[in-house]
């Protein structure tokens, strides 16, 4: 079997829209904020996805988590 012909199949649950889904992936590293990883998008939102070594999640990553959570709060309408 060769190299490029592997693909990952993966099962996730989007961090920015919480949609859960699965899809495929090559198997081949590519760059997503600095860092190396297997790239794929989310079917709801679109929003790039990578699965990192070691779980090394990229600050930029994580800054843009903490943006899109904290607008989301401040979106919704409060339930009182």
């Amino acid at each position: 079997m060769h190299e490029a012909d592997v693909v990952l199949s993966i099962i996730y649950t989007c961090p920015f829209c919480s949609h859960s889904g699965e899809t495929t992936s090559p198997y081949k590293r590519k760059s997503l904020y600095g860092k190396q990883a297997y790239i794929f998008a989310c079917e709801k939102c679109k929003e790039k996805l990578g699965i990192f070594k070691k779980l090394n999640m990229p600050k930029v990553f994580l800054e843009k988590l903490d943006v899109k959570n904290a607008v989301e709060e401040t979106e919704a309408p409060d339930e009182e």
